[in-house]
């Protein structure tokens, strides 16, 4: 990484719903961010840039150009009243490509990058650190 840019936002929290509008487009797209609880095991390879896809149910309309603010989740099986057990580590990445090529009913696989830290600032409006 050579930028401040180019590196992985670890955000606290992000909103629900933003606008941005690309340098080439005249009419303004709504990006959406999807919270997704996601595994230990595959966080880990997505900050690490090792996994660049995540494969989901499409149970909301995933879009190009949205964020997914990913919460990193450990199964704790000793205890079956609280089998799901927050990290506290929350990462955000944008979807940059959507197929749904010999998946499963009613599934995708989503392109993903990490999201540029200037780019998610100026697209959520709240304040950062």
């Amino acid at each position: 990484m050579n930028s401040i840019d180019e590196q992985m936002v670890m955000a606290s929290d992000v909103g629900a719903v933003i606008r941005s509008s690309g340098k080439h487009s005249k009419e303004e797209k709504i990006s959406v961010i999807h919270t997704l609880k996601t595994l230990a095991v595959f966080f880990e390879e997505i900050i690490s840039e090792n996994k660049t896809f995540e494969i989901r149910e499409d149970d909301r309309g995933y879009e190009v150009g949205d964020y997914l603010k990913l919460i990193e989740i450990e199964v704790d099986e000793e205890n079956p009243d609280h089998p799901i057990k927050h990290t506290g580590r929350k990462a955000a990445v944008k979807v940059t490509y959507i197929t749904d090529f010999k998946q499963q009913k009613n599934h995708v696989v989503m392109g993903i990058k990490k999201a540029s830290l200037e780019g998610v600032k100026s697209a959520f409006p709240m304040n950062w650190p």
